[in-house]
């Protein structure tokens, strides 16, 4: 809501090599997707804000030490 407080979804880690995000929306549809860490969602997709209401998010990552890991989950848009 523009307010600077919650208004974008990332991701933090530390000795993370490779990485991807991917977000979609209820139907299954890729909303957003990025390999930078340094990247975040701000609700938009095709720069229009997106519905209230969950996403699933799914994340892909390499640790310097480590065999790839995915975690995924939801976000909640709230305006």
């Amino acid at each position: 809501n523009g307010d600077n407080l919650n208004d974008e979804f990332t991701i933090e880690g530390e000795g993370i090599d490779e990485y991807v995000i991917k977000i979609y929306d209820k139907w299954g549809e890729l909303i957003f997707t990025s390999n930078k860490i340094d990247d975040y969602w701000d609700g938009t997709y095709k720069d229009k804000l997106v519905q209230e209401g969950d996403y699933a998010y799914q994340v892909i990552y390499t640790s310097v030490s480590a065999q790839p890991q995915t975690l995924s989950g939801y976000v909640t848009v709230i305006r």
